[in-house]
């Protein structure tokens, strides 16, 4: 197993990502720690007032704190307790489950939850870069592309107590296993792997899908039907779990209208009530950048579409863009899906699209091709920096 792993990736190359990880997580975070304690020693908690009135996460100055966020809070309550009421419900199982595993070597389970987050983020940068070094055929472009990939906005997250990092991981996990070869063993693989990731975030339940849209062709009738078993064995099993306790199969969905009374609607009109919030609260910079940068992270999801050399299943990018539309616009309000530059965060051609931008524009020594640099810089180190800020602070946007 070691032998085989080492054809893979060097230990040299391993470092050189751990590096890069490192690199990338104090540009990331370095914001984050900056608002965080900007009121340590004042006698103020660090959190604004609604924050404390919620009692959403602990509320001192520990540094794993700074990374305990709004629903860190949630994950952590199901790990120790699982699913005691209804409401916790719209919380995917498996993070929870390996908060519950670690919490018996720390009872801390803020610290544990941060832990797990970036343990699984590393394995990101790896499999990323695995991808990049076949596409470029090149390590230094790959390690490039790993570090744009790092320094992405909203890559803040991955390394918060949230599940976004542990989906990203099982979705190139299930990307990796099938893209190495069709055989029944990886194609097995590849299905646990995107019955992981579900079992972290719904969002990731196009997954499956879009693998087997993909690879339509090199897949016959009984891998098809093996990979869908497979791959939802574990969401159906949690379904049955919530009919049997809570009487309900889709308590989730039930629970998240309630709460949350959402809208589906077409993706293309998420730029509509993005243009509309604007125009009706933004008057402050820190709206209008947060609306930006949204209307910035959907269009870059979109162009990455038509990326000719992303070796993401292009089916994924269409469905996870698809099922955006339905994940944060709240009915009777003008307020927009804060959330997209986070949402679009497990659409891994969203990374491949702007090192494919940066790189050739890079080996290009023309003025435009430096100024198409310098923006791509301006946008990934701006809006790094303004998310970091204001997670630091615990004003979310998602």
């Amino acid at each position: 197993m070691i032998k085989k792993l080492k054809e893979i990736i060097t230990e040299h190359e391993i470092i050189s990502l751990i590096l890069i990880y490192l690199i990338t997580r104090l540009i990331t975070l370095i914001p984050v720690y900056l608002s965080f304690y900007s009121n340590y020693g004042k006698g103020l908690p660090p959190a604004p007032t609604w924050y404390l009135a919620n009692k959403q996460g602990p509320l001192n100055y520990h540094w794993y704190n700074a990374l305990f966020l709004y629903d860190s809070t949630n994950y952590a309550y199901i790990g120790l307790h699982g699913y005691a009421h209804k409401f916790y419900t719209m919380w995917m199982p498996l993070y929870p489950i390996l908060i519950k595993i670690a919490s018996l070597i720390s009872k801390h389970q803020e610290l544990v939850s941060v832990v797990i987050s970036n343990i699984f983020y590393i394995g990101c940068f790896i499999l990323f870069y695995l991808f990049e070094k076949k596409r470029l055929i090149s390590i230094p472009k790959a390690c490039l592309s790993v570090f744009l990939f790092g320094i992405f906005p909203g890559s803040v997250y991955f390394s918060c107590a949230y599940s976004e990092s542990i989906a990203l991981f099982f979705t190139l996990m299930a990307f990796y296993t099938i893209s190495v070869n069709k055989s029944i063993k990886n194609t097995i693989l590849s299905a646990i792997f995107a019955g992981a990731s579900i079992l972290t975030r719904i969002a990731s339940i196009v997954l499956p899908i879009s693998i087997i849209l993909d690879n339509y062709k090199e897949m016959n009738y009984k891998k098809k039907i093996a990979y869908l078993v497979i791959s939802f064995a574990g969401f159906i099993g949690l379904l049955v779990f919530f009919q049997l306790k809570f009487g309900s199969f889709m308590v989730f969905v039930n629970e998240q209208h309630l709460v949350y009374n959402r809208l589906f609607i077409p993706f293309y009109k998420l730029f509509y009530y993005e243009y509309l919030y604007l125009v009706t609260y933004g008057l402050s910079i820190g709206v209008t950048i947060t609306v930006l940068l949204n209307i910035l992270s959907l269009l870059v999801a979109i162009f990455s579409i038509f990326d000719k050399d992303s070796w993401v299943p292009r089916w994924y990018i269409i469905l996870s863009i698809l099922t955006i539309a339905d994940t944060g616009l709240i009915k009777d309000s003008v307020d927009p899906m804060f959330g997209i530059f986070r949402y679009i965060l497990l659409i891994p051609s969203v990374y491949v699209l702007i090192s494919n931008l940066t790189i050739k524009n890079i080996i290009n020594k023309s003025l435009e091709s430096k100024l198409a640099v310098g923006v791509i810089a301006l946008f990934l180190f701006f809006n790094t920096a303004m998310v970091g800020y204001f997670i630091g602070m615990k004003l979310f946007l998602s």
